[in-house]
């Protein structure tokens, strides 16, 4: 039984670097973690290779008022 047994803590920018260091200590203690990270594919693959309790979500924590894309 981890520290972080039956909590679920949200990790954003978590697919890389010191983010991707809190997910992969907050897992080993047993949290189910939220991956959250712009970048989609990087945070997908590096959650599978973790476990099966870190879950990927795809973030934008962009400007809502900004103009998209075309």
């Amino acid at each position: 039984m981890g520290r972080f047994e039956g909590k679920v803590p949200s990790v954003t920018d978590g697919a890389f670097g010191m983010g991707l260091a809190a997910v992969e200590l907050l897992a080993q203690e047993s949290a189910k973690v939220a991956l959250a990270d712009i970048q989609w594919e990087l945070a997908q693959k590096n959650a599978k290779s973790l476990s099966d309790s870190v879950l990927p979500f795809h973030l934008n924590e962009g400007d809502a008022n900004l103009p998209t894309k075309p």
